[in-house]
């Protein structure tokens, strides 16, 4: 089974305006500082999970180079807060390293939202993560179409989505 590429999916979530919740041990939490988990429509991931969005003067050749989830999520969730503040929030949920700086925070911002369509600082997918940037499948299994129903693949990934144009022949 493939494993869930935690960018595409943090990012999917934001730009369909999904509700993101958090979770630890004892279930669900209202705070990013007690959670252990970032709850997404697509599956739970660890906060400290690292995604494929390289740092700024990394070679990103290790996943120490990338951000984690949390340090994205805290970047997209304090988009309008002013610096201090952001660096204020950082410091509080424990990122004293590794938090987006704040001359990176609008790109990678608009780049989570969807209004940048790609970056040269995303390390391509792992052969084996599932890309969440197309959803239709899983609604389409959701939604109770008939496994019998054509799929076709993404330009962008390997997942197979549902494509109405195509018979059922």
């Amino acid at each position: 089974m493939a494993s869930l590429d935690v960018l595409s999916a943090l990012r999917q979530a934001i730009k369909s305006k999904a509700d993101i919740t958090f979770s630890n041990s004892r279930g669900q939490c209202s705070s990013l500082s007690a959670a252990t988990h970032i709850v997404l429509p697509s599956g739970s991931i660890p906060k400290s999970a690292e995604t494929r969005y390289a740092k700024a003067g990394t070679k990103a050749s290790s996943p120490q180079d990338c951000y984690t989830a949390e340090a994205l999520y805290l970047a997209w969730s304090l988009r309008d807060a002013a610096v201090a503040e952001y660096m204020k929030q950082t410091r509080e949920n424990g990122l004293t390293a590794g938090y987006v700086s704040i001359t990176e925070r609008k790109t990678v911002v608009d780049w989570l939202e969807g209004r940048i369509p790609d970056h040269d600082r995303i390390r391509p997918a792992l052969q084996g993560e599932r890309n969440h940037d197309n959803f239709e499948l899983r609604l389409c299994l959701v939604s109770g179409i008939h496994n019998s129903t054509r799929f076709t693949a993404s330009k962008h990934s390997h997942t197979p989505i549902y494509d109405p144009k195509v018979s059922n022949s």
